[in-house]
C-alpha cells in the first residue's frame, strides 16, 4: 500500500481525500497545533505525530510515497498579515528543506491553500512556490476549485496543487512499469463528470424539511442528495452547532465533533480544517491526463 507523510497535519481533511484518491495510508504526520495534536492523538493513536515540522531531522524518518502540506495561509489571506513568506507563520521554505532532506524524494506531493496565494504579492509568492518545487525535479498541475464544485453547500475556493516526481513520469513516457497516480484513469474520468458542476446546478431537489434555509435550501438538500444524510440541526441554543459545520465540511458524522464534543473547539478546527470531499475531486481532476 503506498505511504502518506503529512506536514502542517491540521484534523488530516487533506490526508482523508488523498488517502480515499490514491488507496495510501498515513505513516506519520506533522503538527504543532495543541489542539489539533490532541484531536490526532485520539483519532490516528497509532501515527506518530512529529510536532513542529522546523525542529524534525527529517533524514531520520522512513520516506512516503505521497507528501500533503496544506500549510498555514494567514501570511497570504485577506485577514492575514499579507506579509508572505515575511511572516514567522510561512512554513512552505521549511516543508521545501524538510522534503530535501528526506532519504527518498516522494512519488506525489500534495499541496493546499488559499485561492489568494496565486495574487499574493502580484504572483510573485505563488511562482516562488512553484519555482521551489520544480526545482526539486518535479511536474506540477494545479488550480482553485470551490467547495460547491463538489456538491458542498458553500463556495470556499482553495488552491490545491500535485506535484510528481518528473524522473517518474519520463519513465511513464518511455513504457516503463510503475504505478499509476491513483485510480485507474476510466474511475477517474468518471468521478470528475459524475460530480460536475453543471450537474450539481441541475439537480432537482424538494424538501419541505429544509424549507427554513430559505434561499439556500437548495444546495443544502442537494449536499443532502450527494452524501445521504440529512443536516443536523444548525443551531443548538441559539448557537451555531458544531456537529452541522462538520456536515457542511465533509466529514463523517462525529469524525471531530465526537472527539470535542464543545462548539468553540471544534468550530476552530473545522474551521481552518480541509475540506475532503472538495480536496477528493481536485485530486481527481489534478491525476487525470487532459484531453488531448
Amino acid at each position: 500500500m503506498l505511504t502518506i507523510g503529512s506536514l502542517c497535519t491540521g484534523i488530516a481533511g487533506l490526508d482523508l481525500a488523498v488517502a480515499r484518491h490514491f488507496g495510501a495510508t498515513p505513516i506519520w504526520m506533522s503538527e504543532n497545533n495543541k489542539r489539533a495534536s490532541e484531536f490526532l492523538a485520539a483519532r490516528y493513536p497509532d501515527v506518530p505525530n512529529l510536532g513542529d515540522l522546523r525542529k524534525v531531522d527529517s533524514s531520520q524518518l522512513e520516506a512516503p510515497d505521497i507528501l500533503t502540506a496544506g500549510w498555514p495561509c494567514q501570511s497570504v489571506s485577506g485577514l492575514g498579515s499579507k506579509l508572505g513568506p515575511e511572516d514567522d507563520r510561512w512554513l512552505f521554505d521549511h516543508i521545501v528543506e524538510f522534503v530535501k532532506n528526506l532519504p527518498a524524494r516522494p512519488n506525489w506531493m500534495v499541496f493546499e491553500n488559499v485561492q489568494r496565494l496565486l495574487s499574493h504579492d502580484k504572483g510573485r509568492t505563488a511562482r516562488g512556490v512553484v519555482g521551489a518545487v520544480a526545482a526539486m525535479g518535479y511536474s506540477l498541475r494545479w488550480g482553485v476549485l470551490r467547495a460547491s464544485e463538489a456538491g458542498l453547500p458553500h463556495l470556499r475556493a482553495r488552491w490545491f496543487c500535485v506535484a510528481t516526481d518528473a524522473s517518474r513520469l519520463e519513465s511513464q513516457r518511455r513504457g516503463e512499469r510503475g504505478e499509476l497516480a491513483g485510480p485507474p484513469e476510466e474511475d477517474r474520468r468518471q468521478r470528475v463528470q459524475g460530480q460536475g458542476v453543471a450537474d450539481l446546478r441541475t439537480a432537482p431537489v424538494h424538501r419541505p424539511e429544509t424549507a427554513a434555509f430559505g434561499k439556500f435550501a437548495p444546495a443544502i438538500n442537494r449536499w443532502w442528495d450527494i452524501c445521504g444524510r440529512p443536516p443536523p440541526d444548525p443551531l443548538i441554543d441559539d448557537r451555531l452547532n458544531s456537529r452541522f459545520v462538520e456536515w457542511l465540511c465533509g466529514y463523517e458524522p462525529g469524525y471531530i465533533c465526537d472527539v470535542f464534543p464543545g462548539h468553540r473547539t471544534s468550530l476552530r478546527l473545522l474551521g481552518n480544517s480541509v475540506m475532503p470531499p472538495q480536496a477528493e475531486l481536485a485530486l481527481a481532476v489534478l491525476t487525470t491526463p487532459p484531453v488531448l
